[in-house]
């Protein structure tokens, strides 16, 4: 078993509902690693238990479905789409892949200092054509963040 990247299966075109758009929804083949498939193994066996206090443990099949959302993940495929390949040994599987995650924006204060950089010597003028140096929002925005203006 050698990791391979995600093969495309299929396309599916969805109609949003709340939106005026469509989504494509690509499905994709997998193939697990021995360790992935060894940890989704075992979170299906079941164990014994004793029931103290009328509270018992997760089920096999809540473990299972645990041990898909991470491998998912892990993934990005969709764990409530995975179907077995017909003919394939079990680490194969199809699934519906997830849109990529959307890159982390840096934090607020960072964005203002890096517009205020930008801002800083250019040719902008404010609302009453005042160049942007003179403005006092833009003063006040600097002198909160600790640029020079």
């Amino acid at each position: 078993m050698t990791p391979n990247r995600p093969k495309v299966q299929g396309v599916r075109i969805q109609a949003n509902k709340f939106k005026n758009e469509r989504e494509i929804i690509v499905r994709k083949t997998y193939e697990m690693t021995k360790p992935q498939l060894d940890a989704l193994l075992e979170a299906c066996k079941s164990v014994p238990v004793i029931i103290v206090g009328g509270v018992g443990p997760s089920s096999p099949q809540e473990n299972a479905n645990r041990a898909w959302e991470h491998l998912g993940l892990e993934l990005n495929f969709d764990p409530q789409t995975v179907e077995a390949i017909p003919g394939k040994e079990m680490w194969w599987f199809t699934a519906e892949e997830l849109p990529p995650p959307k890159p982390k924006l840096p934090e607020p204060i960072e964005a203002l200092k890096d517009l205020l950089f930008q801002l800083h010597g250019s040719k902008w003028e404010d609302e009453h054509g005042h160049p942007i140096e003179k403005n006092a929002k833009y003063l006040t925005a600097c002198e909160v963040v600790g640029v020079e203006p």
